[in-house]
């Protein structure tokens, strides 16, 4: 049971074809982590993620301290920010 991107504003769609790549590597490192991560920069809290992907939020948090450590992060605006390929002062990286 997959999440399905919505369509993002041209403006958020804009980026080099490496962050994109990079985006969809990061999402594919742990499908259900992936699946939690695209739901986490759609901007859904635990329990809204948990309900859409069928999963606890017990579960869903699991699945963010590993993200978190994967991706060398420590919260959830630095992991988003790290899958669209920003830092959190607005340059990409």
């Amino acid at each position: 049971m997959g999440y399905h991107r919505h369509k993002r504003p041209a403006r958020a769609q804009s980026g080099s074809a490496a962050a994109e790549s990079q985006r969809h590597s990061l999402a594919a490192a742990h499908p259900p982590g992936g699946d939690v991560l695209v739901c986490l920069a759609d901007g859904l809290t635990n329990n809204e993620i948990a309900a859409h992907l069928g999963i606890t939020s017990g579960t869903v948090r699991i699945y963010l301290q590993t993200i978190f450590q994967k991706l060398g992060v420590t919260n959830r605006t630095q992991a988003v920010l790290r899958y669209l390929g920003r830092s959190e002062e607005g340059v990409r990286v």
